[in-house]
């Protein structure tokens, strides 16, 4: 199939690690490339969190970029999550 109309699914359920208390979000549209995912649609006001699946097809450590939002209409309203890493053996 094509990759570029797979949009990710949000994951409903916690890993034994997480640690969250959060509502899981899902957005209204998602595009799906191949560097990155953007994702469209209303965030709540508290913390949300959203699960994406990724495909590795290289072994090694990875920088994971921060997720980074922003308001379509009021660009002054926006926030940076933090970098991350990823291990695929």
């Amino acid at each position: 199939g094509d990759d570029q109309n797979t949009a990710p699914k949000p994951a409903a359920s916690k890993s034994a690690d997480d640690t969250f208390d959060a509502p899981i979000w899902s957005p209204e549209a998602v595009d799906a490339r191949e560097d990155r995912v953007i994702a469209f649609g209303t965030i709540p006001s508290n913390d949300t969190i959203y699960h994406y699946k990724i495909k590795a097809v290289n072994a090694g450590t990875f920088t994971v970029p921060p997720a980074y939002v922003e308001s379509m209409y009021e660009r002054a309203v926006k926030a940076r999550g933090v970098a991350g890493t990823v291990t695929v053996h």
